[in-house]
């Protein structure tokens, strides 16, 4: 299964599934991303994929790719920039109120996962946890001037730094590092 998985052929298809599909189908197919990319396959077949997919001047893959212009580039790996522009492109069309579909934030939630695992891959897939690094830090330091969507898609790759990252029911930890559960938020609140 893994060396069918390794055809850059065969990860173009799961990309371009990713692009066409349904939302449910796509988190499917991020799912099947993120846990592929733990089995620790080389990252040259996820930028051959990428470049496979964006052979074909008109089509979606290739827009993703080449049209979309963040500040954060991401240069060193095609595959990122891929993942990335694929997720602006999502969250600028519901910064417009104009998204596709009800689950296309749950789509965009998954693709901020999808790239938070990338970041943490260690190995062969380092490159990426550096890239990853690196941009997100450039990007935070002029956050201020970044559009609204793309400084969205920015804080999404922090751990619980997208809109409602944390929610009711969630885990997190105070200051002091107390374990709490969430339970809500006041706006009236005042500390003793």
């Amino acid at each position: 299964m893994v060396q069918r998985v390794a055809n850059p052929y065969h990860l173009s298809s799961l990309l371009n599934l990713l692009l066409l599909a349904s939302p449910s189908v796509k988190i499917l197919v991020l799912k099947i991303l993120q846990h592929i990319v733990q089995i620790s396959l080389p990252f040259e077949v996820f930028e051959e994929a990428v470049r496979i997919l964006t052979r074909d001047e008109n089509s979606l893959a290739h827009r993703i790719l080449h049209k979309i212009q963040p500040s954060a580039k991401f240069e060193s790996s095609m595959f990122l920039k891929f993942l990335f522009n694929y997720l602006l492109s999502l969250r600028s069309k519901m910064w417009r109120a104009d998204a596709e579909s009800e689950g296309q934030y749950a789509v965009s939630r998954t693709v901020s996962a999808t790239l938070r695992v990338l970041g943490s891959v260690q190995g062969v897939g380092a490159c990426w946890s550096r890239a990853l690094k690196e941009e997100i830090a450039k990007a935070l330091k002029n956050i201020e001037t970044l559009p609204v969507d793309e400084a969205d898609g920015i804080l999404s790759l922090l751990l619980g730094g997208e809109f409602g990252g944390i929610t009711a029911g969630d885990s997190a930890l105070t200051s002091k590092d107390q374990l709490v559960t969430v339970l809500g938020y006041s706006t009236t609140w005042k500390p003793a």
